[in-house]
């Protein structure tokens, strides 16, 4: 069986308004009928200083998520990144000021915009061996006004859809989940349990990831082991394999990285020694250190290592307003504060953010995947002589996630404390 990788994020936001049914249940009216992507949109080379400011927002994400939830921690940064910045091209003032920060440490809408249209040109994939599709969509409440600059921006930048739909009706949701359960390939079948009124806008980020591995584990080799998680000992599948592989050494922990067909995306785990959490190991990570460690092992000399990986299935579902709102832009979440008057065609401050949904799924087999202190401290890859084969098994809570080399980016990280069998 092939591994998955599902992300979908959702960002509801409300006001207190009434509306007439002008639209039935069934139907939905698509907004972007007269607004078409700008061609004269200069996108140019990608902005550094907005992937460094994308790795603190990765893993300060995580390290969020992980300190609430403490098993099995599975977010996709990117996924939650680009629904942020579509809805901050809406935001104002004090809440725009606040989403930036939070997203990219200051940088500007512009550079975001500019930065996340590269990435997403880049990033969508659809060969033999490897998929990864990425899609956007707003559903807006059908008499509300927006704005047309809001939903010119979301062409131009993000490739988004727009539909208004009857939020009091009942088969909005239906509407929803279905535009998601396709841009999944039916992972994820839902992402909202229902609409009501008072829900004005949605904008949803949804993305699909395929692949084999460059080199497929055997099954015959795949094996029972126990793996240790916090609650007790588990017995476990296994993937077993020695081979030439991409091999880690950092801040007290060890790990590794496997090519996917194509050798564009990778995965890749680190475990921290036996007597270090791997909670604590990430919280005193500096993301700039930590992701630019794995985009440069990619291009280091591969050591032998004899590997065993569990097999596993991870499924993760959770509102992030507490993380994000802890991570600097909590303004938005606040009736009587949030501005999102660039929604709005009339220029009104009528929104704000109610929830922000996170949904993911993973699975990880023989085949492939379907996705420190603040001191001088000395942090490498390191490649072994090829005579010293190296001995890594994965029998504890570990970080993981997938990078793709191209656009330097983690797609999504997370942490495995208990795994379920596929």
């Amino acid at each position: 069986m092939n591994k998955n990788l599902l992300l979908t994020v959702v960002v509801l936001l409300v006001g207190s308004f009434c509306f007439s049914a002008a639209l039935s249940e069934q139907q939905s009216e698509d907004l972007m009928r007269s607004v078409k992507a700008s061609k004269t949109v200069d996108i140019g080379k990608p902005d550094t200083p907005v992937l460094e400011g994308y790795y603190r927002f990765s893993l300060k994400l995580l390290q969020s998520t992980s300190a609430r939830q403490p098993e099995n921690i599975m977010v996709s940064p990117l996924s939650v990144y680009l629904a942020l910045a579509m809805t901050a091209n809406g935001a104002q003032h004090e809440t725009k000021s606040a989403m930036l920060s939070t997203l990219s440490d200051g940088n500007s809408m512009d550079e975001i915009n500019r930065t996340a249209a590269i990435w997403l040109n880049t990033l969508e994939t659809k060969e033999k061996n490897t998929v990864l599709e990425i899609a956007n969509s707003i559903w807006i409440q059908q008499d509300y006004q927006v704005a047309q600059g809001f939903l010119q921006s979301n062409a131009d930048f993000y490739k988004a859809a727009a539909k208004a739909l009857n939020f009091a009706g009942l088969a909005a949701a239906k509407s929803i989940n279905d535009w998601v359960s396709d841009a999944t390939k039916g992972k994820i079948d839902s992402i909202i349990d229902q609409t009501s009124a008072d829900m004005l806008m949605i904008l949803i980020n949804a993305s699909y990831f395929k692949s084999l591995w460059e080199d497929p584990f055997e099954t015959k080799r795949t094996s029972d082991r126990i793996f240790h998680t916090p609650s007790g000992d588990r017995t476990t599948a296994f993937l077993n394999s020695t081979r030439n592989m991409q091999w880690l050494e950092h801040d007290g922990a060890q790990g590794i990285m496997l090519p996917y067909n194509g050798r564009r995306f990778w995965f890749f785990a680190i475990m921290p020694d036996k007597n270090t959490d791997v909670r604590s190991w990430l919280n005193r990570q500096q993301p700039q250190i930590l992701f630019s460690l794995l985009v440069q092992s990619v291009e280091r000399r591969a050591s032998e290592v004899e590997l065993a990986l569990p097999k596993f299935k991870a499924l993760y579902e959770d509102s992030l307003l507490a993380d994000l709102a802890a991570m600097g832009m909590d303004i938005a979440f606040k009736a009587d504060k949030a501005d999102f008057s660039l929604m709005s065609a009339a220029g009104t401050k009528d929104l704000f953010i109610s929830d922000v949904k996170h949904k993911t799924f993973i699975q990880v087999d023989e085949e492939g995947t379907e996705a420190a202190a603040v001191t001088s401290v000395v942090m490498k890859a390191t490649a072994m002589a090829p005579q010293q084969i190296r001995k890594i098994v994965f029998d504890r809570p570990f970080f993981y996630g997938i990078l793709d080399q191209e656009t330097q980016l983690p797609l999504f990280i997370g942490i495995l404390d208990t795994p379920k069998a596929p």
